[in-house]
């Protein structure tokens, strides 16, 4: 308790912490403030800074929770600090580590602060232990709030345990905190390469968010990497997993996630974050974002805002390219989300989406909005370019949707160009690729293309369609101005190219109310050829 000022900057020196000198601490240099009792006064850094601050944090397994930082837990006030070129570590086989430049573990007030040291934190019990580190806070919790706060200096996590979270701002925004308000990173944020770390999740502001963030963004690189077995490594410009609520948020940062495991259930990044599991709204993002797995990683999924979306993503934008590489299985690219099983309402991509794999036996889907689809997308547009490319696997290339599953698609249009392209000897693989969808198994309404669709492969079937590849479902109520081309290079009797104003090839399903520019492919169904002027009329 109590009220405390600082009149000037703290310069501490290297003999400060070498041996003899006043915070030695037999190696371990600055003691944290509040390690064994929570600090639960006001901090006033009167906009001066902790500069040159040390701390080689060795754990002796007395604590279950361990908060690492010029305060180890703050449950009081700290404002108006820096901490200025600072070198903070902690290491730890019995314990979880909460490290951060202003406080490990934060359930009280920390507001207009801002760290540019290193900070670093490794947790190597392979059982129950995790690091969770941030440039302000490892942990925020139990009413706890970040706000008007920055970090410019590199963050990392290591953890051979459950769990290693690492944010430019806070590692774990925890479910009871207030949340991160008007904070911003510019850091390189990393979770280095592990070989058992099993939950794992690097963001821009958080690593993983329960709570809320709003207002903030995020220029660093988001870099994760992971030979783990059973891990599903996420990695996002503002979050890497998200079960909470991301508000007018930005990212212009790169977004890297790669697994070489064997035994992989996948990776996942996302621009805004890897995995959303409840609410993204009124955010963008403009920077790269890759996903690739060169190991047994069973998924692969890369969007401009999610990675994979079980929640809700509304009225949000991507212009910054999307890739997803997997070498063996299921690469999943989208302009908004990698992998769909949520809402996608009113948003827009401009940027690249690729998908490619060598794989033989999986899928490779590529969308301007989604690569798969299993619930709803409606009032949304894509502009970017879109390819799908496979050295063997069937693709499925989408102005909307490479691979509408089991959603629906509404009131949404397509004007990139759009390839799906099979270099394979077996005639048993596809290329579909659709205005809207690659290839549909759920209904279709209102949308349109004016986008260039082609489909291309060496020897197997080519499907390409103004509104979609191929079709299980219906379509209703859609028209096409695009080109449309579908080819194969050395074609055989049991292979086939289709080419549809609408769509390229009808397996079931049918067609209603739709028109499609006279001279862009063939008819199909009920659908109708029309002149340029008739066009016109008919889509107004």
């Amino acid at each position: 308790s109590g009220k405390y000022i600082l009149m000037n900057d703290i310069v501490f020196t290297e003999s400060d912490f070498a041996a003899g000198g006043t915070y030695y601490n037999g190696g371990q240099g600055w003691e944290p403030i509040g390690e064994s009792t929570s600090f639960s006064g006001i901090f006033d850094g009167n906009n001066f800074a902790v500069i040159n601050l040390y701390i080689n944090y060795l754990d002796d397994g007395t604590n279950i929770t361990v908060g690492v930082g010029l305060f180890g837990k703050n449950s009081g006030t700290v404002q108006n600090l820096g901490i200025q070129n600072a070198d903070i570590s902690a290491f730890s086989s019995e314990s979880t580590l909460d490290v951060g430049g202003i406080a490990g573990r934060n359930n009280g007030i920390i507001n207009n602060c801002y760290n540019t040291g290193t900070v670093f934190a490794e947790s190597n019990d392979s059982s129950i232990f995790s690091s969770e580190v941030g440039g302000i806070a490892g942990r925020n919790y139990d009413n706890g709030s970040i706000r008007n706060s920055y970090n410019t200096g590199s963050v990392s996590a290591k953890a051979d345990g459950i769990l290693a979270a690492a944010g430019g701002i806070v590692g774990l925004n925890d479910e009871d905190s207030k949340g991160v308000f008007y904070c911003y990173n510019t850091g390189d944020v990393e979770i280095p390469i592990s070989s058992q770390s099993r939950g794992c999740q690097a963001g821009g502001i958080a690593g993983t968010n329960a709570s809320k963030i709003e207002s903030s963004y995020n220029e660093g690189n988001i870099v994760f990497e992971t030979a783990a077995s059973l891990a599903l490594p996420c990695a996002g410009g503002i979050a890497g997993d998200n079960s909470g609520d991301i508000r007018k948020c930005y990212n212009t940062g790169t977004i890297s996630s790669t697994s070489n495991s064997s035994n992989s259930s996948g990776v996942a990044a996302g621009g805004i974050t890897g995995w959303n599991n409840n609410g993204i709204y009124e955010c963008y993002n403009t920077g790269k974002v890759m996903a690739s797995a060169s190991g047994g990683a069973t998924l692969c999924n890369a969007g401009g805002l999610a990675g994979l979306n079980d929640g809700e993503i509304e009225g949000c934008n991507n212009a910054g390219s999307v890739t997803a590489s997997n070498l063996q299985y299921h690469p999943c690219a989208g302009g908004i989300a990698g992998d769909n099983d949520g809402i996608i309402n009113n948003c827009v991509n401009t940027g690249e989406i690729i998908a490619s794999t060598a794989s033989t036996m999986a899928l490779c889907d590529a969308g301007g909005i989604t690569g798969r689809n299993s619930k709803v997308i409606s009032n949304c547009r894509n502009i970017g370019n879109v390819t799908a490319d496979s050295s063997g696997a069937t693709v499925s290339a989408g102005g909307i949707s490479g691979y509408n599953d089991s959603g629906n698609i509404q009131s949404c249009f397509n004007s990139g160009n759009i390839s799906a392209l099979l270099n394979a000897p077996s005639t048993l693989r596809t290329a579909q690729a659709g205005g809207i969808t690659g290839d549909n198994n759920s209904p279709i309404s209102n949308c349109y293309n004016t986008g260039k669709i082609i489909a291309a492969t060496t020897a197997s079937n080519a499907y390409a369609g103004g509104i979609s590849g191929t079709l299980n479902a219906t379509i209703n109520n859609c028209y096409n101005m695009g080109e449309i081309s579908a080819s194969i290079v050395s074609s055989s009797y049991l292979s086939m190219e289709e080419e549809g104003g609408i769509v390229g090839h009808i397996f079931e399903g049918d067609v209603y109310n739709c028109y499609y520019l006279a001279g862009l492919g063939d008819g199909s169904a009920s659908s109708v050829s029309l002149t340029e002027p008739q066009m016109r009329i008919a889509s107004s």
